[in-house]
């Protein structure tokens, strides 16, 4: 059989009759209408890419054994303000209650927490990674990676959690 290459009204009328395919036009017209529909409504989302607000901890990866913490880690919540203030706070608690204030300074993707002298505190900084649709990944210098799920974008709404262990795995 010679090919008549792609040419559809052929292939159409090599079916058993042209009938048949104008009883199937309106169920065609239908699909198309419907694909195009659910194509165009399909929801994107994109991180959060600010880090103002209340951030609660959900996991933390370690890279060696030797970085585990010494102690069971609790949910705690970080606050950061639109002024570059940042708090922790524990998980039940809906105020900001560590005494010390501390600053932080979020540019280019890197995090730095200030102690309460404006000193730098090694261990507060980091590498920070958005992931949709509220969640936040801290990296510090060492490979620590600790998870956090936004759960208030103002940060004078502290939510009350319940307290939980927070997982450590292993990277």
């Amino acid at each position: 059989m010679q090919s008549d290459g792609l040419q559809p009204h052929l292939i159409l009328n090599r079916w058993k009759g042209k009938k048949k395919m104008k009883n199937m036009l309106p169920f065609i017209i239908l699909l198309s209408i419907n694909l195009i529909i659910t194509g165009c409504a399909t929801v994107t989302t994109k991180a959060n890419k600010s880090i103002v607000g209340v951030w609660e901890m959900k996991e933390v990866r370690i890279a060696k054994m030797s970085q585990a913490p010494p102690v069971e880690l609790t949910n705690k919540k970080d606050i950061y303000t639109k002024e570059g203030i940042y708090h922790d706070t524990a998980a039940d608690s809906i105020k900001m209650t560590d005494a010390t204030v501390r600053s932080y300074k979020f540019k280019n993707g890197n995090l730095n927490i200030y102690g309460e002298n404006g000193q730098e505190q090694k261990s507060r900084r980091a590498k920070v990674r958005f992931i949709p649709p509220n969640k936040m990944e801290l990296k510090t210098p060492d490979g620590i990676i600790i998870i956090f799920q936004k759960i208030s974008d103002d940060p004078s709404e502290i939510p009350k959690l319940k307290e939980h262990i927070v997982p450590v795995k292993m990277q």
